[in-house]
């Protein structure tokens, strides 16, 4: 049987995007930041703990644009999501 398990957004790693005013220095522990071919990797965790798991930012070096981002949630469980080229565009 398929089911579905919803959380509240505050609880997960998508928090850090999603909200408002994004501040990754002040709500986030910035736990690894790293250059790879034309890519910037900003892995974020929730400072206060109240969101289980972490979150990779992917930009494009060149242009400093989101390309994509990866979720771990709680369970080790990973999903990501690309939307290069169109992530930044109105």
């Amino acid at each position: 049987m398929k089911t579905d398990e919803r959380y509240p957004l505050r609880t997960t790693p998508l928090y850090f995007v999603l909200k408002r005013d994004v501040n990754l220095e002040g709500d986030g522990k910035v736990t690894r930041v790293a250059k790879e071919g034309d890519a910037i990797y900003v892995t974020v965790r929730d400072r206060a703990g109240k969101a289980e798991g972490s979150i990779t930012l992917i930009f494009d070096a060149p242009s400093k644009e989101l390309r994509a981002w990866r979720v771990v949630d709680w369970t080790r469980g990973r999903s990501r999501k690309s939307c290069w080229p169109k992530c930044n565009r109105a």
